[in-house]
């Protein structure tokens, strides 16, 4: 039992790394943007996207 709980912690290190390191990948193509109150935004219908694969 000391063995699994021990990999199943490693496991999840590696996941959470895993995960910034798409993160970091992904912030780098992104631009920020500001919006002041009263710019006119386009409104995105999530309800109706197609959801794809996931």
């Amino acid at each position: 039992i000391v063995e699994l709980d021990e990999e199943r912690r490693a496991s999840h290190q590696r996941h959470v790394k895993f995960r910034e390191k798409i993160k970091k990948l992904f912030d780098k193509k992104v631009t920020p943007r500001s919006f002041n109150v009263g710019d006119l935004v386009l409104l995105w219908d999530s309800m109706h996207e197609d959801k794809g694969k996931h």
